[in-house]
């Protein structure tokens, strides 16, 4: 009975608090979609005056189409972008909510955000390659460093650990860890055990990238497992799953907090792995042993023992990570890609293509650098599978100053997409851009200038491109030597782009030795 003197003094006032609270919240609430929609509008206005689909909110018609072409199993989001090229020109613009992408595809394009140096790169893309969800991950490696001065400098101090002559004396162990790929298939090559052949790719090119830059032993080629593997794929998938899905960075699910800590791992654990690697050669080093002559022991002699200014431990291991991820990567996806599409659909190239290994390389164990000219045919090969199924399917730049393109007026500080799947998909550019033909690459001039770019172009052109194309050649040299593939019919022949292009289903085969 007490009680209600006190309700009848107090109820009034907490009534009062309780209505001024929920007129605080819903005023917070007012302000903050005004200026949400205030700051929607002046980016709308912004680049209101470039063609493309204008409005891509969650309930139109293109937005649907995206968030379906970034859904796995779905239209990759390049065969979208091709699309809405027919329809707007080779520079439109796409609005997500408040952001806006200006999507360019065409030479004038690529020579302006591209091969001049003077756009960096999107600070909104590369902090991610940087950071994955706040863990260290790239770092500013050579990939992700968005400053030129700095990265042109650091640029110039590892470019010699790739030079040809270095390649040249990594023959050896290409070969070799080729072969130990050769050695584990040779034990499933008995024409039914499935094989996927992407699988199978990533754990070779992960071996070769440690054991000929940093004469690491990852022993993958072993037993076929390790966590370093593991580790590239859960943060290569991360980085696509969160351009699609950015919400997840803070879902309260507990799968998906689950997923978060596994990914924040394998950065931890790329990094440690590698820091552990460079400061025992660096110790090596300072103690006068006799060290491997890799791209790790030069790049600590160029630096002063790793005290240059503008390349210390924390960027080498920034390296690491970088050379890793990227050099296991596009070789692997490359290969897979081919391979895929000469056992489906190419029987005729791909007989073009026994027939010139077999007289290049006959019966001779390894692949020789001299052997690597004479595969011409081969060389066009990789670059036709490049030029429809680039690994890295574009470059972002943000620009520095405004700029015009194809007569269109591009702002600065504007978000720009370089399609490179698109560019290499255009009419304009190649005849009948859809059909799969080596033979436009075997004349020089069969394609347009500034249109072939898997590897980039420019002064950051990617420092692994002849790496990469050597060890692809020597890896598809030897499995064509040793096996005759059949493609599992029941799977998917789809590209999927979980970070990268890639075959879906990873080009699954089943193999046997081959014949005589």
């Amino acid at each position: 009975m007490a009680a209600l003197p006190l309700l009848s003094a107090y109820g009034p006032y907490m009534l009062y608090v309780l209505g001024l609270t929920l007129c605080v919240i819903l005023g917070s609430c007012v302000v903050l979609v005004l200026a949400w929609a205030l700051h929607t509008y002046n980016v709308y206005q912004k680049y209101r005056h470039l063609p493309g689909p204008k409005v891509a909110h969650f309930f139109s018609g293109h937005a649907m189409a995206v968030r379906d072409a970034l859904s796995p199993g779905k239209l990759i989001f390049g065969d979208l972008i091709c699309q809405w090229r027919q329809e707007h020109g080779p520079v439109f613009v796409l609005f997500f909510f408040a952001r806006s992408m200006i999507i360019v595809s065409s030479p004038d394009g690529v020579k302006e955000l591209i091969v001049q140096a003077k756009h960096p790169k999107d600070s909104g893309t590369y902090t991610r390659i940087q950071r994955l969800l706040g863990e260290r991950y790239m770092g500013t490696g050579l990939v992700s460093e968005r400053d030129h001065s700095t990265w042109a400098i650091r640029r110039a101090i590892v470019d010699p650990a790739f030079h040809r002559k270095y390649l040249k004396q990594s023959m050896t162990q290409f070969n070799s860890s080729s072969d130990l790929m050769i050695q584990r298939l040779q034990s499933k090559a008995d024409g039914a055990t499935q094989v996927t052949l992407l699988d199978e790719l990533n754990k070779v090119t992960l071996d070769v990238i440690a054991k000929v830059s940093f004469s690491c032993e990852l022993d993958i080629m072993v037993d076929g497992l390790s966590p370093f593997t593991d580790a590239v794929r859960v943060t290569l998938d991360a980085l696509g799953n969160l351009s699609r899905a950015p919400w997840f960075e803070y879902s309260p699910v507990k799968a998906d907090r689950d997923k978060r800590k596994q990914i924040r791992d394998s950065c931890k654990l790329l990094r440690q792995f590698g820091e552990k690697c460079i400061r025992e050669r660096l110790a090596a080093v300072q103690r006068g042993d006799e060290v491997p002559a890799d791209s790790l022991t030069y790049i600590i002699n160029a630096t002063g023992q790793l005290t240059h200014d503008c390349y210390s431990v924390e960027n080498m291991v920034d390296d690491f990570v970088t050379f890793f991820v990227a050099g296991q990567e596009t070789t692997a996806n490359l290969l897979t890609s081919c391979m895929l599409e000469l056992f489906h659909n190419q029987p005729e190239v791909l007989y073009r293509l026994k027939n010139e290994v077999e007289s290049v390389i006959g019966d001779k164990s390894d692949v020789a650098f001299e052997d690597l000219p004479k595969l011409e045919y081969m060389a066009a090969v990789l670059k036709e599978s490049l030029r429809l199924f680039p690994p890295a399917g574009g470059t972002v730049r943000q620009t520095a100053e405004e700029c015009y393109i194809n007569g269109q007026r591009i702002p600065a500080g504007a978000t720009t997409l370089v399609s490179i799947y698109v560019i290499g998909r255009m009419e304009e550019h190649y005849k009948d851009a859809t059909v799969f033909d080596p033979d436009r690459f075997m004349q020089q001039d069969e394609h347009v200038l500034f249109t072939f770019l898997p590897f980039s172009l420019g002064p950051r052109m990617c420092i692994g491109k002849n790496f990469a194309l050597i060890e692809a050649k020597v890896l598809l040299c030897k499995l064509l030597t040793n096996f005759d593939f059949s493609l599992v019919p029941d799977q998917s022949f789809d590209m999927a782009t979980i970070g990268t292009l890639r075959p879906k289903d990873g080009c699954k085969v089943t193999l046997k030795p081959k014949s005589t």
